[in-house]
């Protein structure tokens, strides 16, 4: 049974992972039918869009696994750590440049915000969501696997120590 913590960490990961597929759609639905094609460029902008987003829907269900399969002192193996810890780098740095834009993105509009049309004003409350909840679970994630990692340790000594 998951301590509370941990159960609010997995529904703050469900919900982040909703708010980024949600923009991962807007993006699509507003960005795709726009863009030139043939273009190097604009292969390189997509393949950027993908990694990003896809690493922090990845991020998230990486840390709903940990959570649910790995606690208390199940530590995974060594190449998925490996891969567990450069993924939660890399999602660390995304959702603290999305938490930048999001504040950035506030800051621009927030003189006109009677003129925003409905559709961009639910845009930018999911884009804060998807920010302020990515620093939770950034925060959350590593505190995580420092609690695996000390469990599974003090539990290896338990079994040596104990004839």
């Amino acid at each position: 049974m998951l301590p509370t913590k941990w159960k609010i960490f997995r529904i703050t990961n469900y919900l982040h992972i909703t708010c980024v597929g949600a923009m991962v759609l807007m993006n699509a639905y507003e960005v795709y039918p726009n863009m030139p094609q043939g273009s190097v460029k604009v292969y390189l902008a997509i393949l950027l869009i993908v990694v990003w987003w896809g690493s922090l829907i990845s991020n998230g269900f990486v840390n709903i696994y940990l959570a649910e399969r790995c606690y208390p002192d199940k530590q995974p193996g060594k190449r998925a750590r490996i891969t567990i810890t450069v993924l939660s780098v890399l999602a660390s740095i995304l959702v603290l440049l999305l938490s930048a834009n999001s504040i950035h993105l506030l800051y621009i509009y927030i003189d006109e915000w009677d003129v925003i049309v409905p559709r961009s004003k639910i845009s930018l409350a999911i884009h804060f969501m998807a920010g302020f909840t990515g620093i939770y679970i950034c925060w959350q994630q590593f505190i995580l696997r420092k609690v695996i990692a000390k469990n599974y340790n003090n539990q290896l000594n338990n079994f040596l120590r104990d004839p």
